[in-house]
């Protein structure tokens, strides 16, 4: 099978894809080949110019076969049009653009030629064999004689499919009976120079790249969901970390809007929260009587605008600011009665963190604002009872119960099983440092980078651990805001204060923040309480100091599952053999 580099293809080209996917889907006859596909270059300093105008993103495959040469592809997709003897190119929206591949790859070629005659001249002088072709492969020919070019060098839909694109190159790199030297050796100094540092950075960019292509896709399981939504009037939907909880309540909410439905989507988290509600801003500007945020947010305003505020203050000032009783049950208690004096009413109720919310007291909250009461009333409440409850001690049975005791009847469950966000490598760490015994869910995602666990001694040798890493991200092509660090303790307070000391990137603490809005160059870092219902591309997970406890697995659960392809992990030294043994383990 041939090597590509890099490994995925994220190229708008629906005809590079055809072609990316023809090389990956034919491991037949390509033994020893090496296909480079350079639309996922950024420009580097440093990176191979050929001339003014010319450069390696411009090539769009490069074929090296050991002991017969170096073979350009240049792609044109698309349909193909003949108008008045020149060559257009159809896109999607029936729109022309005008081509020339046979001037494009003859620039190319004379370009790379060039470059190599300059960095590794023994390889030109030996005699390598140079050669190109032109692949159109949603169009079938007879499309026009090109000039300059063989019947050979052109490959449409037609030969795509036979003899195929393997089959064509084959060919083509065979008809000079005796070419110059082209060892193994020469075509990995060859790769050397063009892709320096594919290996071990691409390596970990194209896995990233290649997990993150795959979270993007629904489920069947998901759609299954949003019709038992439907059907059920009241319903709770159960799922482990990353099986797309808040995706489908933004997504029932955003369906139950349109069908003209008043639609509370309420979360606990305050982060998550405002994101929602930045999320679905056009919707409730053109929908007033809808509303997205955290819980607590809306009971505040309802408060607010009452008679009731008054209530409010005497009860704050009576207890202290972070007060349990405050939240659980002063606040819901005045917000029933200022729901009612304002006669707040949804007819759709949807939660996501629910786990966190559905208390007795809550609940009856949320019967007051649900038209016709939780009991004959329309609502959707998402949530991990396992392990992602780490604001208080509701599970799945006690829920049930609160509910219960509202309704008089016992609500519908549905589970999702299917893991969508988080990678299988970092799905089954999770699951195993966790303490599960069984996976809580299946991961679909076979791509990502496998975990990587560190160890310190001194809390404070987190913060060189953590630069490298970021450094390391950045270099694989990561934006800032694709990685965020989480910690059990504040920024002041963790072992990774001082990792931005060099100056390449800033750590900012988002934990206090009504928003995760980064300037240039800034980098995320959060408590994991503060960051629970959120995601990211690669996580830093510091301070680990216990696995040990309920309240520790279940925190350690919720930070290792923000991370959807890359994680890393930092825990105290004298965790280690917990730790290993817990990995070791075999999952049910």
């Amino acid at each position: 099978m041939a090597n590509i580099i890099p490994n995925y293809c994220d190229s708008q080209s629906e005809g590079e894809r055809i072609v990316f996917r023809a090389f990956r889907d034919n491991p037949q006859g390509t033994a020893g080949w090496t296909v480079i596909h350079s639309q996922n270059l950024k420009a580097h300093v440093g990176e191979p110019v050929y001339a003014a105008h010319v450069n390696l993103r411009e090539i769009d495959f490069i074929v090296l076969i050991p002991n017969r040469g170096i073979f350009l592809l240049e792609v044109k997709g698309g349909g193909i049009v003949v108008q008045n003897g020149e060559l257009f190119s159809r896109d999607g929206n029936q729109k022309l653009h005008p081509i020339d591949p046979v001037a494009q790859i003859k620039k190319s070629s004379h370009a790379l030629m060039n470059y190599l005659n300059q960095h590794l001249p023994g390889i030109v002088d030996a005699g390598v064999v140079f050669d190109s072709a032109v692949v159109f492969p949603q169009s079938s020919t007879p499309i026009l004689p090109l000039p300059d070019l063989d019947e050979i060098q052109l490959i449409d839909s037609d030969k795509m499919r036979k003899p195929g694109l393997v089959e064509c190159i084959d060919k083509l790199s065979t008809r000079v009976l005796k070419p110059g030297r082209f060892t193994k050796e020469d075509m990995e100094r060859v790769i050397n120079l063009l892709r320096p540092s594919y290996d071990q950075i691409m390596s970990i960019g194209t896995r990233i790249g290649q997990s993150e292509d795959e979270i993007i896709k629904a489920t069947e399981e998901q759609y299954t969901q949003l019709d038992n939504a439907e059907l059920n009037n009241g319903l709770i939907i159960t799922g482990a970390a990353g099986t797309g909880k808040t995706t489908l309540a933004s997504e029932l909410f955003r369906r139950s809007v349109n069908m003209k439905r008043k639609t509370a989507f309420f979360c606990y988290n305050k982060l998550l929260g405002n994101k929602l509600a930045r999320d679905h801003l056009s919707m409730t500007l053109i929908h007033p009587g809808s509303k997205v945020g955290t819980m607590h947010s809306a009971m505040y305003d309802w408060i607010s605008k009452s008679s009731f505020h008054k209530e409010l203050k005497a009860a704050e000032a009576a207890l202290e600011p972070n007060s349990n009783k405050l939240f659980s049950e002063v606040y819901p208690t005045i917000a029933i009665k200022a729901a009612t004096e304002l006669g707040i009413k949804f007819d759709h109720v949807i939660l996501d963190e629910a786990q966190d919310i559905v208390s007795p007291t809550y609940v009856k909250l949320l019967s007051a604002i649900c038209d016709k009461g939780l009991s004959e009333g329309h609502w959707t409440f998402f949530g991990d009872f396992v392990q992602q409850a780490i604001y208080g001690n509701n599970n799945l049975d006690s829920a049930i119960e609160a509910l219960k005791s509202e309704t008089l009847t016992r609500p519908a469950v549905s589970s999702l099983f299917v893991n969508c966000r988080n990678s299988k490598h970092i799905a089954t760490d999770t699951a195993k440092v966790s303490g599960f015994n069984r996976a809580p869910s299946r991961p679909k995602n076979d791509e990502g980078t496998e975990v990587s666990f560190g160890y310190y001694n001194k809390a404070a040798d987190q913060a060189d651990v953590v630069k490298a890493e970021i450094g390391k991200l950045l270099k694989t092509g990561l934006k800032y805001g694709d990685i965020v660090v989480l910690s059990t303790r504040r920024l002041n307070a963790s072992g990774v204060l001082g990792a931005d000391s060099s100056g390449s990137f800033d750590l900012v603490d988002v934990t206090e923040n009504e928003t995760i809005k980064l300037q240039p160059k800034q980098v995320a870092f959060s408590t994991v309480h503060a960051f629970k219902g959120m995601e990211a591309t690669a996580v830093i997970v510091c301070d680990i100091e216990s696995v040990n406890t309920d309240e520790a697995r279940s925190i350690v659960y919720v930070a290792m599952s923000r991370a959807k392809s890359h994680l890393v992990v930092q825990a105290n030294n004298k965790l280690r053999d917990t730790i290993v043994e817990l990995r070791n383990r075999k999952l049910i």
